[in-house]
């Protein structure tokens, strides 16, 4: 792991020259958010991001990086945020960006909500084990909290088909 860590030191250290020599730009603050996160330097990285999607509020790849760092921050608000702003915009990564948004619900304990993007999730890859993991989990904590029993049973109805 400690290899790992000194590349993204390495490519800091580069962009952080680089960047006193050209003019500032959303790319090279996303860059450096990036390498930032990969280092595990998470307000760093979201400082950079917020900036970056600031200057270029379509730079999508922005976008999925603060997702990954805000989860980090366990910013869910902002995870979802970002992520609805990621399916509207990026149809590449929708599956990972549902499990994301899905992560962030159930943390604020929106477990229907969480639910319904791991379904969708299941829609783009059926064969996923580790969303289909992530949905079960949801529903015994939709089936453990009183009063949502019932609409954990429909949507376990609704999903029978993914099984």
């Amino acid at each position: 792991m400690e290899g790992r860590l000194k590349r993204p030191a390495n490519g800091l250290a580069s962009l952080n020259v680089a960047m006193k020599l050209l003019p500032l730009s959303a790319q090279l603050l996303h860059e450096r958010g990036r390498l930032y996160r990969l280092a595990g330097r998470y307000q760093e990285a979201e400082k950079d991001l917020d900036q970056a999607i600031a200057m270029q509020p379509r730079l999508q790849g922005a976008y999925i990086e603060r997702i990954l760092v805000s989860t980090k921050l366990k910013k869910w608000t902002k995870v979802i945020a970002d992520c609805n702003i990621g399916l509207k915009t990026d149809a590449m990564h929708h599956e990972h960006v549902l499990q994301q948004r899905a992560e962030a619900k159930g943390e604020m304990r929106d477990y229907v909500g969480a639910a319904d993007d791991l379904k969708q999730a299941l829609q783009l890859s059926p064969d996923n084990r580790r969303i289909h993991q992530a949905l079960e989990s949801i529903y015994k904590k939709l089936s453990d909290k009183k009063g949502q029993a019932v609409e954990a049973e429909k949507i376990r109805l609704l999903n029978r088909d993914f099984r």
